[in-house]
């Protein structure tokens, strides 16, 4: 469980970053097609 604990913070920061990265990727092409 300690191990689990120390991962935990790593797992939530990279399916965080994933999740913006998607975001960033909508937003360009949405802007390109509006442009």
């Amino acid at each position: 469980m300690k191990m689990f604990n120390g991962k935990l913070p790593w797992i939530i920061a990279g399916v965080l970053g994933v999740l913006v990265l998607l975001a960033y990727i909508m937003v360009l092409m949405s802007s390109e097609v509006n442009a």
